[in-house]
């Protein structure tokens, strides 16, 4: 049926027995294969025969593709007949025909990709009212204040809405037919919680995607527009939710992006209930956080001795697969190609290894810096053009940054490479000697000088530095040493050491100015620090333990 009943049900098909009923024979089982029909006949078997009360076999397929309801009813015909029922079931194969499929986790996620699974659970709603939590109540009449996961919703909603990820591919998702429908109360002093969920799996330091498809179910005349805030942590968004209700499929996707701090994270949506009117119903499917994808770049750099030449290309040194994988973003910089002179592959670049006015770098639409200072473009597949001439017996880091977005499903890309005449060394992620490793405050230190470009210093930051690994390491940036809490904080932030003492404390803004510096010969277990008055934002934190360790971390002042 394609109602909830026959009685509702504007196409109905039935199933006639073939076979004789013999009360003699005990249990008769009856099976009744649901497959697609020949284009003029409907499914059949040795039991019996479907037929179908309007359409053909047309109406057959349309009906399958999106049954509301299953059920069965036994034509006594006169006379006083007895009948029992049971094990009612529907299994992959029926004497051998295919069947509909049970329902799985698959849907229209944020990132399609090998191994990028989805890390809510029942993210598509086709196992029901499972997997979450909501301050709202399900019922099936959906009132204000109440939920529920249905296949339609109209009868509640007088809606007309189809599953997101049959609207988005019918083929792959042909099965899947639920989602949320939420009335939303209006008229209250905030917002609630309408949908809850716990993630974990999640590994430390990678980025992430979450994504939400709504739609609006607009109601009478004062119609209020949903606005909804996705949640991930500590990482919020708010969107007004403004869909064409006429259009069954126009569903639309909010994001949230955000690297893991740890492996577990608390999934949120929150409906404003502010507005004053009708309306605020809204429909929810295909919820989904799922790890970006490494976007599998590489650079390749070529050092000519005899001219003291250095090429520069994406990939390979061919310009055919100079490619990016992050057209979605809104920026105009798709990537940062920068270039400077360091005495030896492995110093420390603010102790001496930055050689003064070697640092220059150029993007797709412009370039800066003393050794750039035309602003020249550099291609994906350059040779540096208007930077310092590169000369013989010399170290240089050569190395590309290619930003991401929300908006994208790839992380971003740090690639760089040591040349020395005609060498060059792969710095590895892994950093193994001789190779150098860029740690997140260098990184921090190039993005502050190529992308936001409020940092005109050619030394840059003096509390910055390179980790050299296999040398004597000045930097242990690995979260887990220290404790800090809460975060993200508002009014004071209490920062204490693993298993040693701290000897001193300094907090940098984003833009690395000095915002709070505690040094001195007392060493201390815990330090609780006033951070009322510091602006919103995100700010580096530097410990010295007392074995001279330095250990780093972040924070969000809220």
């Amino acid at each position: 049926m394609d109602g909830n009943d026959p009685s509702s049900s504007t196409i109905i098909a039935r199933f006639v027995l073939s076979i004789p009923v013999d009360v003699s024979r005990g249990w008769i089982r009856v099976c009744a294969p649901i497959a697609y029909s020949d284009g003029v006949n409907l499914p059949s078997n040795a039991n019996g025969q479907w037929i179908i009360n309007t359409g053909g076999a047309a109406a057959w397929d349309s009906l399958i593709t999106g049954v509301r309801a299953i059920g069965f009813s036994i034509d006594l015909g006169s006379g006083d007949e007895k009948f029992g029922y049971d094990n009612i079931c529907i299994s992959k194969t029926c004497d051998g025909t295919v069947i509909i499929d049970p329902p799985t986790e698959e849907g229209d996620y944020c990132c399609e990709g090998e191994n990028n699974n989805n890390l809510v659970v029942n993210g598509n709603f086709e196992f029901g009212n499972t997997g979450f939590i909501s301050n709202y109540t399900q019922t099936n009449t959906t009132y204000p204040g109440e939920y529920n996961v249905t296949t339609t919703a109209a009868a509640a909603f007088g809606a007309n809405v189809t599953d997101h990820s049959f609207c988005a591919d019918p083929t792959a998702y042909a099965t899947n037919d639920k989602f949320l429908v939420v009335n939303g109360k209006t008229q209250q002093s905030g917002g609630n919680i309408i949908w809850e969920q716990n993630v974990t799996g999640l590994i430390v330091g990678k980025e992430y995607k979450m994504c939400a498809n709504f739609k609006d179910m607009e109601q009478c005349t004062f119609n209020i527009l949903p606005k909804i805030t996705l949640q991930a942590g500590s990482n919020t968004v708010t969107q007004t939710i403004n869909t064409d209700d006429l259009n069954p499929c126009d569903w639309q996707r909010v994001e949230i992006c955000f690297k893991a701090q740890r492996t577990s994270i608390n999934l949120v949506i929150q409906l404003d209930e502010t507005g004053n009117g009708d309306g605020n119903d809204i429909a929810i499917d295909d919820i989904a956080l799922q790890q970006k994808l490494d976007p599998g770049y590489f650079i390749t750099v070529q050092h000519q001795g005899n001219n003291n030449t250095i090429t520069g290309s994406l990939n390979t040194m061919s310009t055919g697969d100079d490619m990016l994988l992050n057209q979605e973003c809104e920026f105009r910089d798709n990537y940062y190609w920068f270039v400077y002179e360091t005495t030896t592959p492995t110093a420390p670049l603010f102790t001496g290894g930055l050689v003064s006015g070697s640092f220059g770098w150029a993007s797709n639409s412009n370039g800066g810096g003393p050794a750039n200072s035309s602003g020249t473009p550099w291609s994906l597949t350059t040779n540096f053009p208007t930077y310092n001439t590169f000369g013989q017996n010399k170290f240089y880091i050569v190395g590309m940054y290619i930003p991401s977005c929300c908006a994208s499903c790839y992380t971003e890309k740090w690639m760089y490479q040591v040349v020395y005449n005609s060498n060059h060394f792969m710095i590895t992620e892994e950093g193994e000697q001789p190779y150098t490793e860029f740690t997140e405050e260098i990184q921090d230190y190039f993005i502050r000088r190529f992308v936001r470009g409020n940092d005109t210093s050619d030394v840059g930051d003096s509390n910055l530095e390179v980790e050299i690994h296999g040398k004597n390491s000045t930097i242990n940036s690995i979260e887990k040493n220290i404790q800090l809490y809460p975060n993200p904080a508002s009014k004071s932030l209490n920062i204490s050491l693993d298993k040693q003492k701290i000897s001193s404390i300094e907090i940098f803004s984003i833009t690395g100015q000095t915002v709070y510096s505690k040094k001195g010969n007392e060493k201390i277990n815990q330090k609780e620090v006033d951070i009322s008055n510091f602006p919103k934002g995100i700010y580096m934190v530097k410990i010295m333990g007392e074995n001279q360790q330095l250990y780093s971390t972040k924070f969000v002042k809220k």
